[in-house]
């Protein structure tokens, strides 16, 4: 069950019915998916994506609007998009979970509002936000919000409308992720590591559910002076840090797993897991297409290294 803004851009039935992609639009490149079935098939119609140059974005804020409007128009027409839901960097998001009445949804997205200013520094009319719940006890429940400026929706707005696309939704990166990594109906909790050119994002996703989200920089690995040890140790080092503080939680579940999505996971694999291997966590870069093709003939012509990049709008582009 969860609230977004998404149904504050377009009313439940015509947004579940329109057939859409899902849209990223990170740092390093530019990444769209789209189902010819979202609901049930969900037969891989088309994907695509373009490398941006470096600079042009840095964590989610426009350097260059022109030079960025220019290559995503070119982008919106050669891959034939119109509707899409679109990706919020975690850079811009708030995350925080609080206890919420059992009550219908309204009500719970009334509740959040009236306390978003005790959690984030944004003011309420500034402030858009989504949630996903989950149960706590038997008669009460926590919501995980993402908090996001309303100046930055705004902005992506003019942006995306000036190439002509016409944006159903949009969605932090990690909600997106843990929904093409199990969603909803998962009962473990996992470590998140989303390998990108400039940064690494480490998420702990809890039946379903994002708890956690931080980004470190890929400063020093994206060096080509740094031997390749040092790239798997310094993410390494970070899972093992976020693994540290959950397991401190008095209410933490146990954590076995990790995955690693992103652009050249799979070649990191190896390295991640030995290097973590002093806390006995299981390291592993998953089948994206597991949870969302009935059938292994409706799966894209793509190798499973360069569908690891893919797992953003893949979770997007599920209804």
């Amino acid at each position: 069950m969860n609230g977004s803004l998404f149904l504050k851009l377009f009313p439940p039935p015509e947004f579940l019915l329109m057939d859409h992609a899902g849209l990223e639009i990170s740092d390093d490149a530019i990444r769209c998916i789209s189902y010819k079935d979202p609901t049930k098939s969900r037969k891989v119609k088309s994907f695509g994506s373009v490398d941006l140059p470096k600079g042009l974005l840095i964590g989610g804020d426009t350097i260059n609007m022109d030079g960025l409007r220019a290559i995503l128009k070119k982008f919106k027409e050669d891959n034939n998009l119109s509707y899409v839901k679109v990706s919020v960097p975690e850079e811009k998001a708030y995350l925080f979970d609080i206890e919420v009445p059992d009550a219908d949804t309204s009500s719970i997205y009334q509740n959040i509002e009236s306390k978003l200013e005790e959690n984030v520094p944004l003011l309420a009319k500034d402030a858009v936000f989504e949630f996903d719940l989950f149960p706590v006890a038997k008669n009460s429940l926590t919501a995980s919000v993402s908090v996001v400026p309303r100046t930055y929706i705004e902005k992506m707005l003019e942006l995306l409308h000036s190439v002509g696309l016409k944006p159903l939704a949009f969605e932090v990166v990690p909600k997106a992720l843990a929904r093409v990594l199990g969603g909803a109906g998962s009962d473990k909790t996992l470590i998140v590591s989303h390998i990108m050119d400039t940064k690494i994002g480490i998420y702990i996703v809890s039946g379903g559910v994002v708890t956690f989200a931080s980004t470190v920089s890929r400063d020093v690995i994206t060096s080509s002076e740094v031997p390749r040890l040092a790239v798997e140790d310094t993410i390494a080092k970070e899972i093992i840090r976020v693994y540290q503080y959950w397991m401190s939680r008095p209410d933490a579940t146990t954590i076995h797993d990790v995955v690693l999505v992103g652009h050249g996971a799979q070649d990191l694999e190896t390295g991640v897991r030995d290097a973590v291997a002093s806390v006995a966590l299981n390291v592993s870069t998953p089948d994206i297409w597991k949870n969302i093709s009935n059938t292994n003939k409706d799966l894209p012509s793509i190798s499973k290294s360069d569908s690891l990049a893919y797992a953003v709008v893949a979770g997007l582009a599920l209804s």
